[in-house]
């Protein structure tokens, strides 16, 4: 008894594992992205830092030492300041990553616990809310659940015809609501981190040159020098913005590539089985984060052949 129960400790652990794998990836991506932003753009700060105290060296107007040092205070003392609200939304990213992490398997969550509740004889409803709507998938889940219960189950005949809509289906189908859903909040902490990176990072460059001003001869040069300089810094700005709204996007694209080509194995398998194919499984290889909802609904698979066979003997 105690050898079961530790394997099966084992097993609960493997499940825990591969959802909680996947949610940390999906958390540790959308913490990346503004990481990434942050860092290349201070490291583009510390570049103009450097062309700065080349350029006041090369007219030999200042103390370098001094120009390097007051630099460098100022900068640390500013990151240090925007390191505390860095902090608080990388957790808040971190947070959005959690619930959209679920949001994307909560459409497979709710077969397989329709599934497992049906195997172990307990009463059940299937009823997906919208914001778990894959559509594809819960309205085959739907017509299959009611054809066990309503026909599979009581002539132990399959339905062998499906209905239209259901077989003109041969690939992956883009499910625009669905994906608009966590689009639209990629979207909007996209803009949100935009408007922060901008408004702190060219604060810092204009108390940065406010500074250098107050360091050496407000001569017409120097002041054409840091106006030149702004148009270039306010271009990389642009660009990292830009970046950081396609890394969204693209990771939008990603995340959901990672629950349509499941959906449509589930669906495809679901279709074979009501054809009277009763010894269809779902496999899906690279997806081990499906593994364990899987599991459950090819566990109800079994569960439906084995009536089925039995109610005909």
């Amino acid at each position: 008894m105690n050898k079961l129960n530790t394997i099966k400790g084992r097993i609960n652990i493997g499940k825990f594992s591969e959802v909680s794998a996947f949610r940390f990836k999906t958390i540790l991506k959308m913490v990346l992205i503004p990481m990434s932003t942050l860092i290349v753009l201070i490291f583009f700060l510390y570049i103009l830092i450097e062309m700065n105290l080349a350029y006041f060296k090369a007219f030999n107007v200042i103390d370098i030492g001094e120009m390097e040092s007051a630099y460098y205070d100022y900068l640390f003392s500013a990151l240090v300041d925007m390191g505390k609200y860095t902090f608080g939304f990388l957790v808040f990213m971190a947070v959005i990553g959690m619930y959209i992490s679920n949001l994307l398997l909560r459409p497979f969550k709710i077969i397989a616990e329709y599934c497992e509740c049906r195997v172990a004889n307990k009463k059940a409803e299937y009823n997906p809310d919208f914001f778990s709507d894959l559509k594809l998938l819960t309205s085959i889940s739907d017509f299959f659940f009611y054809t066990v219960d309503n026909v599979l189950l009581v002539t132990n005949k399959s339905v062998g015809k499906v209905p239209s809509k259901f077989t003109k289906i041969h690939k992956p189908v883009f499910e625009r609501a669905f994906f608009l859903q966590f689009f639209f909040i990629f979207l909007i902490v996209s803009l949100l981190l935009s408007a922060i990176l901008y408004v702190s990072v060219n604060n810092i460059y204009e108390n940065l040159v406010t500074l250098s001003l107050q360091l050496v001869v407000k001569e017409k040069v120097f002041l054409k020098f840091f106006n030149l300089q702004k148009e270039i810094f306010s271009v990389v700005l642009n660009v990292g913005i830009i970046c950081n709204f396609i890394f969204f996007i693209s990771l939008a694209f990603n995340l959901y590539d990672k629950v349509s080509s499941p959906a449509f194995g589930i669906f495809s398998t679901m279709r074979s089985f009501i054809k009277g194919n009763y010894g269809s499984r779902i496999h899906l290889v690279g997806y081990y984060y499906m593994r364990d909802y899987c599991r459950s609904i090819n566990k109800y698979f079994a569960f439906i052949q084995k009536s089925i066979n039995e109610n005909k003997s």
